[in-house]
């Protein structure tokens, strides 16, 4: 894995940082919230707490165009555009994919990268994305989530849907057998199923284009913080110059660009 340069030197203790004005100045500091939880391939941890993925990479080469220096803060998923209206973060930097519904509540950068939505079972019979199919399933999704609101609005009065903060819990639910099938992003799915515990379960079925799945994985800020313009024009610059292809080849084979 290549270092994470800007934020390696971070210990898992000192995720929540309280920003020091004497330090540091508030232009020159973006605290980055994020889930604690791993999702491999896009973020993960190693045994120091310091974080790794397409995620952590694609963010070190961000905050090095924007000429900030970035500072995580750890919160929960369905936390996160609180703490960030309540001005405890700066931006959201965390798998959060761009839906109308969000946009009423922040802004959000150009999409940095765009993928499908999958549902993952045991291996055996097929499971088709409709409401028929999944009556009386038990489906698994993190709370706060597109998939949460696709499932509950989709399949909630067919299927039970159970929501967790994580999704490695949903994950542990699943391996248990509490579970059906869980809902989740199709790259994050495929590292799973690569694992010793995920050789028994595959994908199920692909989700069809639905907008309550959204448009793309973007960052978000507050309303009308300039900060945004920035981030847009840190992508751009990264597509132009192929180090963002760079960095996607690191960890996928198939394009997951901006489009």
């Amino acid at each position: 894995m290549k270092a994470f340069r800007l934020l390696s030197q971070i210990s898992g203790g000192l995720l929540a940082i309280v920003l020091s004005t004497a330090a540091v100045s508030a232009q020159d500091v973006v605290r980055v919230g994020l889930d604690p939880g791993p999702f491999p391939p896009f973020t993960d941890k190693k045994a120091d707490g310091s974080r790794f993925g397409f995620e952590p990479d694609l963010l070190a080469s961000f905050c090095a165009s924007m000429k900030v220096k970035c500072q995580l803060v750890e919160i929960t998923w369905d936390g996160l555009i609180s703490a960030l209206n309540n001005n405890k973060i700066d931006m959201i930097y965390n798998n959060m994919t761009i839906t109308e519904e969000r946009k009423k509540r922040v802004d959000f950068s150009n999409p940095y990268y765009d993928t499908r939505v999958v549902f993952v079972g045991p291996k055996g019979a097929p499971v088709q994305p409709t409401k028929e199919s999944l009556k009386g399933k038990i489906i698994g999704v993190i709370s706060g989530s597109v998939h949460a609101a696709y499932a509950q609005a989709r399949f909630g009065d067919s299927a039970e849907i159970k929501i967790f903060p994580r999704q490695d819990e949903v994950t542990s639910d699943l391996l248990a057998g509490r579970l059906d099938l869980m809902i989740s992003d199709a790259l994050a799915m495929e590292e799973f199923l690569k694992t010793n515990e995920g050789k028994p379960y595959e994908i199920k079925a692909e989700a069809p284009k639905d907008p309550l799945l959204g448009g793309g994985v973007g960052a978000a800020f507050r309303k009308g913080d300039p900060l945004r313009d920035k981030m847009n024009a840190a992508l751009s610059n990264m597509v132009a110059s192929g180090e963002y292809d760079k960095i996607q080849k690191k960890y996928f084979k198939v394009d997951v660009s901006p489009r």
